[in-house]
């Protein structure tokens, strides 16, 4: 029985030592990068050379992600005594599952010019489809990673592009190169409804009746939108109807559109312009026309026709006819929502066409708390006390603390009234096929070609 024992010992030590030799000889893994390298505009070049997916990312050879299991002690003395083969190249964590491009970068003859462009990196499908999010790429360092959360994830190979914006506007394209997708798998597909298609939110009729992407976001004389995909934008059109049925004083708009698939991309529109008379809602980014179907989910707002109990009003002190600051700390709460009047800050307009009107606005500063569950508090009526009505009301901040630009709050205005509404934003989905092609307007508002 010893004897047997011992027998089992030795070959289980051979075993061992075969095993170990076997992956030391092992070559690193990546032994050659992903792809072949782009010029960028300073005479550099980039390639792709590691591509991951997750939120733990890891790129070395076989060995190191063993060593990476392994005690501290344990890895210390591997690296010690295997070297290189057993040490991590790179590492990058992301709070969610997220595609990391590891960039490297050759050596530059020159700095990089920070002031007169910049570099986009954008995915597309085998066919040319550019869409998601555009990340901008520093090229400032050896190595970058960039990540994506959303990509063309049923496809077997991506894409990806490099843009160069110059200081004047003028776009570049510098090169593509193409990697395999590290989570190409069978997804579901989704059954696209036909078009139109009329649905409701509440008392709202909501009726898409067409979507294109792939456009350039520009509508030109002859009403419409065309594609061009040269500078690597790429802009979806919906030709859309909002009716109330029960109260036809109001006015509903679109205040965000979120596209996701059956893959598990999904995201929120970054820039959304629309036209009710036109019918149209215009909006980036969105997902890769190759997909089957999207789910749109649109969610909409009143822009007019708000009852009494859902307004507030806010009336400032008198402001004099000076510029200068006037701190309020007014409070009102309504259906939960809690806003502080913080301050108002007069300005004089600019003295000459050539300044921008922004930084001569007037602002008014409100602080929030209860936004929660689709509740939105939105200037709806800006007064002055001769009764003037204001169009401004563009805000930058957020859900909490906000600031409004008053750009044409005229200098005898003496106080100002904000009327302020509380409502809840309604939502309604529909599964499309994305189509590609050009939209034309016509006398009948919402047809297309």
């Amino acid at each position: 029985m010893k004897r047997a024992l011992k027998i089992l010992l030795v070959l289980a030590v051979l075993l061992g030592v075969a095993m170990f030799v076997w992956i030391t000889a092992q070559p690193s893994a990546p032994s050659a990068p992903v792809s072949g390298p782009i010029v960028l505009p300073d005479g550099s070049w980039m390639r792709i050379e590691a591509v991951t997916y997750g939120t733990n990312h890891l790129v070395g050879p076989p060995l190191a992600h063993v060593a990476k299991r392994m005690p501290p002690s344990v890895r210390g003395l591997m690296a010690r005594t295997i070297g290189r083969r057993a040490i991590m190249r790179f590492s990058h964590t992301t709070p969610s599952p997220t595609l990391v491009l590891w960039l490297n970068r050759g050596i530059m003859a020159a700095p990089f010019p920070t002031n007169t462009g910049y570099l986009d990196c954008i995915l597309s499908a085998p066919d040319g489809t550019v869409s998601g999010d555009a990340v901008r790429y520093a090229a400032r360092y050896p190595l970058e990673t960039q990540e994506f959360t959303v990509f063309p994830r049923r496809e077997r190979e991506i894409v990806l592009s490099i843009y160069y914006r110059d200081a004047t506007g003028a776009v570049f394209k510098r090169g593509t190169v193409t990697f395999e997708n590290p989570v190409h798998l069978r997804y579901p597909v989704w059954r696209p409804e036909p078009l139109p298609s009329t649905k409701h939110a509440g008392d709202v009729e909501v009726t898409l009746e067409k979507i294109r992407t792939g456009l350039d976001g520009h509508l030109d004389r002859s009403q419409t939108f065309t594609a061009n995909r040269l500078d690597g934008t790429n802009v979806t059109v919906c030709l859309l109807r909002l009716r109330p049925t029960a109260n036809t004083n109001e006015i509903w708009r679109v205040d965000s559109v979120e596209t996701s698939d059956p893959t598990g991309n999904r995201i929120a529109n970054k820039s959304l312009q629309q036209d009710n008379k036109a019918g149209y809602v215009m909006f980036s980014p969105a997902l890769w026309a190759s997909e089957p179907a999207w789910r749109l989910s649109f969610e909409l707002k009143r822009t007019a026709g708000f009852k009494p109990d859902e307004q507030f009003i806010l009336r400032t002190p008198e402001l004099g006819n000076e510029a200068t600051m006037h701190r309020v700390g007014w409070t009102t709460n309504l259906n939960g929502v809690t806003t502080v009047l913080g301050y108002i800050l007069k300005r004089e307009p600019p003295a000459s066409r050539d300044h921008s009107p922004t930084n001569f606005a007037s602002e008014l500063r409100v602080r929030i708390d209860g936004l929660t569950n689709g509740l939105h508090l939105d200037l709806s009526a800006t007064r002055t006390d001769d009764g003037s009505e204001l169009s401004d009301g563009s805000w930058s901040g957020s859900l909490t603390d906000r600031t409004y630009l008053l750009r044409n709050l005229p200098p005898e205005a003496n106080a100002v009234s904000f009327a302020f509404a509380v409502q809840r934003s309604r939502r309604v989905e529909f599964t499309v096929k994305p189509e590609t092609g050009i939209v034309q307007l016509e006398a009948s508002p919402g047809s297309v070609k």
